[in-house]
């Protein structure tokens, strides 16, 4: 579904050829079934683009799921904002599944929120590759991301404020639990990250140092 719906190029290609076959036809005909079929085929192409423009594909859904982290994250940096609201933002975009790797990702949480204040949260050049023959379907999710903060007394003095390059490697999982009404993308139980380094090589699991044993499956 992600290659036809993730981007509008095939059909705005196949309208292109198919209209632009009528359109000569009828240049050399003027046969008015033609450019009836010309004013058909732009209808359709209206209609292909609006529905997918209406459809989202996993990748997109994924993504939501990352702005919604980020979004979370940035808050952190609010006066309004305690770290517990932040956390609790957090933790409702993590899987709730009662594995030990699970709960130790959501047991990571806290403890760092409370040490470092967060002021700026993005990612970039996001990879995702699905797997739906899984039960519940799981992705790979791999991205570089930039995160600014420093720490919250009595760490301010140890955690001087600066940007932070990193990669990441993370399992989502395509799973519905009691806090939503539909099936959503959740951060999984594996996740890998490194501080990015710029020798120009995209990051492999094995190179990250958090959970390094539990993404050598990937």
């Amino acid at each position: 579904m992600d290659a036809v719906f993730g981007s509008p190029i095939p059909v705005l290609l196949v309208g292109l050829v198919v209209g632009s076959a009528l359109g000569v036809g009828y240049l050399n005909t003027r046969r008015r079934g033609l450019l009836i079929g010309m004013g058909i085929v732009l209808v359709l192409v209206v209609g292909a683009l609006a529905f997918e423009r209406s459809v989202k594909t996993d990748r997109e859904r994924i993504a939501e799921t990352l702005d919604q982290l980020a979004a979370a994250l940035q808050a952190d940096g609010l006066p309004e904002n305690s770290p517990e609201a932040v956390t609790d933002a957090v933790l409702m975009l993590i899987t709730k599944a009662r594995t030990k790797s699970a709960e130790r990702t959501r047991n990571m949480v806290a403890p760092n929120l409370k040490r470092a204040k967060i002021t700026d949260a993005s990612y970039s050049n996001l990879r995702v590759e699905i797997d739906k023959a899984s039960i519940p379907p799981t992705a790979e999710v791999r991205f570089d991301a930039k995160v600014s903060g420093e720490g919250r007394p009595p760490w301010n003095d140890v955690v001087a404020y600066r940007t932070y390059p990193l990669e990441f490697a993370i399992k989502m999982v395509y799973e519905k639990d009691d806090r939503s009404d539909q099936p959503r993308w959740l951060i999984g139980d594996r996740i890998g990250w490194r501080l990015k380094t710029f020798g120009g090589h995209d990051a492999e699991p094995e190179r990250f140092g958090f959970d390094q044993g539990e993404i050598e499956g990937f």
